[in-house]
């Protein structure tokens, strides 16, 4: 397990108010941004003052949600991976989060912060997707497209959300596009448009922090502006 973290997780992070406005600006390929997006990145207060924001990465196994999270995390970051007990899962990586990622990033004034959560990716501890998103503003979606049907993978988690989704927005990560460009972003859009929700995809590596802050900047423009 690692535990390297310096704030408290606290009922402070549950039910509160919408209250920034993020600019996003990336060279990374992406679909479906709003034009307002292009400028330099930075994330400022908007409505309120001090406001809180919780986020939920969740996806397939070995997307990199616990990458993400500790690449865009600052001082304070929280996982809790262990070696996979199912066959199928080690082959893909030594350990894996059978509870949460949790961490914590502060907007450039350092006076307000979102916190990030991670979820399981192995199926088996779903039950904890809806523990996890309950009072999130968003979600981001991390798929691995070298699955064997990562298409399917995006749909499984569109559905086991649905309810969460209903009210709130997400973005969609794909990575290690590097090693399988296909499926491609327009399978992935052809799908979303399918079910009627446009929302942004991208392909993204987790160890890049300007990756990750593209999907959160473009997640929380989204609340902002919804």
């Amino acid at each position: 397990m690692t535990k390297e973290y310096s704030e408290d997780i606290s009922a402070e992070v549950l039910g509160q108010d919408v209250g920034i406005k993020a600019i996003a600006n990336s060279s990374q390929n992406y679909a479906e941004m709003p034009e307002s997006a292009n400028e330099p990145s930075i994330i400022t207060p908007l409505k309120k003052k001090n406001p809180i924001l919780k986020f939920v990465f969740t996806g397939s196994v070995g997307s990199g949600k616990t990458t993400a999270i500790a690449t865009i995390s600052e001082n304070s970051y929280f996982s809790t991976e262990v070696k996979p007990s199912e066959q199928s899962v080690l082959q893909q990586k030594k350990s894996t989060t059978v509870a949460m990622d949790y961490g914590v990033l502060k907007t450039l004034d350092g006076e307000d912060k979102f916190y990030l959560y991670g979820t399981p990716g192995q199926r088996r501890f779903d039950f904890m997707t809806p523990i996890l998103t309950r009072d999130a503003a968003g979600l981001i979606i991390m798929i691995n497209n070298t699955h064997e049907n990562p298409v399917d993978d995006l749909e499984y988690y569109l559905n086991l959300n649905k309810s969460f989704l209903l009210k709130n927005p997400a973005v969609i990560g794909i990575t290690h596009y590097d090693r399988a460009d296909q499926p491609s972003i327009e399978t992935y859009l052809d799908l979303l448009s399918e079910r009627g929700v446009p929302w942004p995809v991208m392909h993204i590596d987790a160890r890049e922090l300007d990756d990750i802050l593209l999907l959160l900047d473009t997640l929380v423009m989204m609340v902002e502006f919804s």
